[in-house]
This record gives C-alpha cells, structure tokens and sequence, in this order.
C-alpha cells in the first residue's frame, strides 16, 4: 500500500530534478596540485576580490523570506480559489485548496528568495526545482517511515539548504 503513495512522488522527482539542474562552474586548482607536471592551473571561476561578501547569507535569508511570504500568500490564494470558506458536506470548501496553495507557494518562494536573495547571479529554475527535490524527498521519507515533530522543521530547512546551494553552484 504504501508502495502507491511513494511512485508518484518518484515520478515527480524524476522528472523536476533534471529540469532544474545546471552545469557546474570551474574551480581553482590548489596550488599543490597546480604545481605538478601536466597539469595547468585553472582561473578561478570567482576572483574573492570581486565577492569579499559572504555570499551564503543574503541567499539564506531570501529563502527565507521568500518561503514565508510564499506560503502565505499561496495558502491564501488557494483557499479562495477553490472555495473560501463555504461549507461543503461537514468540511469547508477551501481548506484543502489552502493546503496546496501553501505547498506550492513556499516551494516556489524558497526558490525565488534564494534566486533574488544571490542578486539574481544563477538560475531560478535550478533553485526552484532542488527546492521541490527537497519537498518531494522528504514526503516519500515520511510515508515510509514514521515521522515525529521534528520533522515539521526539517523539512523547511532542507529545501532551503538545497535551494541556496543550487543557487550558488549555478550562479555565473
């Protein structure tokens, strides 16, 4: 049983995940392996004199700022769309359309604030898509084993971890 609630989350993931990568950058040699015969040494893809800033934090903090504006707004929207608070039957009509809406706009919105939160340097697409990775993988986690209170908390933090660093490793 538990089976058919994992293969369309794996469906999912299979086919966002390669939409929302991109190439990796260049690095730079260290100078050990520099100095060794045959090999060149490589130009940084990043001067740190052009980036003396950390540039982790402001990526972290609009991904942040995004996921709560998003979810907000995303559970807002989808609870009047899909009914606004009628009763149908013994539930009321836009609580699942809430439900939704919240999931769709924090993902988006952790992607989105950490893409505007790195000056826009990256793609969006690849951090929104590793923010859904993270969404996606932690819901077949959760069907698979037994989730606690924790994980509530995880979760948030994971999409934003995988969303900064798909950010930063597609930034020009």
């Amino acid at each position: 049983m538990r089976y058919s609630v994992v293969r369309p989350w794996l469906l999912l993931t299979l086919i966002i995940v390669p939409l929302g990568s991109a190439p990796l950058t260049a690095q730079e040699l260290p100078a050990f392996l520099a100095s060794l015969p045959g090999r060149r040494a490589q130009p940084a893809a990043r001067d740190s004199v052009s980036h003396p800033v950390d540039e982790t934090t402001p990526a972290v903090f609009g991904a942040l700022v995004g996921g709560v504006l998003g979810a907000f707004f995303g559970s807002y929207s989808g609870y009047y769309l899909t009914g606004g608070g009628r009763i149908c039957g013994d539930d009321p009509c836009g609580l699942v359309g809430g439900i939704y809406g919240f999931l769709i706009g924090e993902f988006v919105g952790i992607g989105l604030g950490a893409h505007l939160g790195d000056a826009r340097r990256g793609q969006a697409g690849a951090a929104i898509g590793a923010s859904f990775a993270a969404l996606l993988l932690s819901g077949m986690l959760a069907s698979v084993v037994e989730p606690n209170d924790a994980w509530i908390v995880l979760v948030p933090a994971g999409q934003i971890a995988a969303a900064v660093a798909a950010e930063l490793a597609s930034s020009r």
